[in-house]
């Protein structure tokens, strides 16, 4: 085989494995850009806190914001939403609905292991000052363009 076609040959395999590889080098670009993202992916994290507490009381509002000021503030600076909802759940198939007052928390993030460990470590502070059995951590890949 002539030189020159090795060359070209060679210069196609190598060209071809540089677009095969470079969404290995920064997958969430590659990913945006194949989703049709124009802005960064990034990571929505919502967490439904119930104010119920085991003793039939409510988490008050000024619990709440000793909380947000205490726990949420530091471990979310750059930003999050806080919405006040209403929750509804059964324990068992054949129990009546409970309701209860919810505060909810939204935060986009970039999904790194420590945006994880904030998240855990205000759930747990929460679940331990208001004596809740659960907090709901919901969490999915979004577009996000500010």
């Amino acid at each position: 085989m002539p030189r020159i076609a090795r060359r070209r040959i060679f210069n196609g395999v190598l060209g071809l494995a540089a677009l095969l590889l470079a969404p290995l080098a920064d997958p969430s670009a590659a990913l945006a850009r194949s989703a049709g993202c124009r802005g960064t992916l990034s990571v929505s994290t919502q967490i439904f806190f119930g104010t119920r507490k085991p003793d039939g009381s409510e988490v008050s509002r000024e619990d709440w914001e000793g909380f947000v000021t205490e726990v949420l503030v530091p471990a979310f600076a750059d930003g999050f939403t806080v919405l006040s909802a209403r929750g509804y759940w059964r324990d068992r198939p054949l129990e009546p609905t409970q309701t209860e007052g919810s505060m909810v928390v939204l935060r986009v993030h970039k999904g790194r292991p420590g945006d994880q460990a904030a998240i855990e470590g205000v759930i747990a502070a929460y679940k331990k000052q208001f004596q809740q059995k659960s907090v709901l951590q919901q969490s999915h890949q979004v577009c996000a363009i500010f």
